[in-house]
């Protein structure tokens, strides 16, 4: 198991029941604008925060980050994409030749249509896994571990994971019932204290 990914911390996962999910949570960089309008939304918000950390692994910065929150939200809400581009003024981060080659045809389409504002015309995950940027990508070998990871961390690290899950394994869960979206005001003027207000209770 040593190299491979796992998942982690769903502290802000749900079982859903039907197709939508009103919950408004998560973190203010990579939530789609659906979330941020309060709309009924469904998976393809994972889609949307998936582009966001494509573009983070490339550039080191998510694409609509701000200083504030309500500031992120309204870049996400209002900002058009810049699509990675190595000599772009907003992508001045990727000096090396290394990053530079990152940035390819089939990485910039695939980034555009993860972060399309309309959620119906994101792709799916099938989608995503049949798309040219991951051409060479096996997926039956990587649920089945079957494929060396390019990264294996070293002793210390393991010794360092030990001890934070050790911590982590003693807290108990609790589960809590997220806010109803009928308690949110359709009114688009949202303020910190409204969004923080949301979080009360979940």
């Amino acid at each position: 198991m040593r190299g491979h990914i796992k998942l982690v911390d769903f502290g802000f996962a749900k079982i859903m029941d039907k197709p939508y999910t009103t919950s408004f949570c998560g973190t203010p960089s990579y939530m789609a604008p659906e979330i941020i309008l309060r709309q009924p939304y469904t998976q393809s918000v994972d889609i949307w925060s998936l582009g966001n950390i494509i573009h983070e692994m490339i550039t080191g910065s998510p694409p609509f980050q701000a200083k504030t929150a309500l500031a992120t939200y309204e870049r996400i809400l209002m900002d058009s994409y810049i699509p990675l581009q190595p000599h772009h003024q907003h992508h001045q981060y990727l000096q090396s030749e290394q990053q530079q080659q990152q940035v390819t045809p089939e990485l910039q389409d695939l980034v555009i249509r993860m972060l399309h504002r309309l959620p119906e015309r994101r792709l799916s995950i099938h989608e995503i896994q049949l798309h040219s940027w991951f051409y060479d990508i096996h997926w039956d070998l990587v649920e089945a571990l079957g494929l060396k990871p390019p990264y294996v961390p070293g002793n210390e690290f393991q010794i360092t994971l030990k001890k934070s899950n050790n911590n982590i394994s003693s807290i108990s869960p609790v589960i809590k019932k997220s806010p109803s979206y009928d308690t949110f005001s359709s009114s688009l003027e949202i303020t910190e204290f409204d969004i923080e207000k949301t979080f009360i209770g979940f």
